[in-house]
């Protein structure tokens, strides 16, 4: 009897990394597969040759709230370099974003110095530039309302969907889940004449947002 229990407890072990991996869309639904996939994927707002962007932000992290300015520069191709100052010229943190790697902090604020927090906001961050795209093709779904196109790229356990409204191949919506839980969702507002105007950060299940409105220099 105890051998049959210890059986049955080994398989499901066993099985559980492949009921974590293997999650399908039936747990989120809305979405349905592309009958035709669309010429190409979408493109970040953050493009290689665009120089700087600069942000009035603000960052609400459980009870604390920082306001000031962040700077995003394109270093090369899916390579980024991320500062936010406070308005009274304090640095938060310094973080440099690469496709081939994790986030490399160059300077986190002690108060903010905190594993969770750092890879949390390393992969809103990610999510919005779009430096982690692998060379895959991604999967082209489409929602069942609007019939907006979504390409779905997964990096390490994560699913990232991008929603696009034609004609753009800028996504105006970006989300980020794990098997279980929705976990982030980002706003992007602009067009094609003027570029990113601005972006909008939400958590579903911790109390984190950030809010960052484009200063046109």
């Amino acid at each position: 009897m105890k051998n049959s229990v210890l059986n049955k407890l080994l398989s499901l072990l066993l099985l559980l990394p492949l009921l974590l991996t293997g999650c399908s869309l039936s747990l989120f639904p809305g979405y349905r597969t592309c009958s035709t996939a669309p010429a190409s994927a979408p493109e970040s707002w953050f493009a290689s040759d665009s120089g700087h962007y600069l942000f009035n932000t603000g960052i609400d992290i459980y009870k604390k709230h920082f306001s000031g300015l962040m700077v995003v520069k394109a270093m090369e191709s899916d390579h980024y370099r991320v500062v936010f100052l406070t308005e009274i010229g304090i640095k938060l943190f310094d973080m440099e974003f690469s496709a081939d790697s994790a986030a490399k902090v160059h300077y986190m604020m002690e108060a903010m110095n905190k594993k969770a927090l750092i890879n949390t906001l390393s992969r809103d961050i990610s999510l919005v530039l779009m430096n982690t795209k692998t060379e895959e093709i991604p999967d082209c779904l489409r929602q069942r309302k609007s019939d907006d196109v979504v390409f779905l790229y997964r990096d390490r356990g994560i699913k990232n969907y991008y929603h696009i409204q034609s004609p753009s191949d800028n996504p105006y919506m970006a989300r980020q889940t794990g098997c279980i839980t929705n976990k982030v969702k980002a706003w992007l507002y602009g067009n094609s004449a003027s570029g990113l105007d601005s972006v909008l950060i939400r958590h579903d299940n911790i109390r984190l947002s950030l809010n960052l409105y484009r200063i046109k220099e």
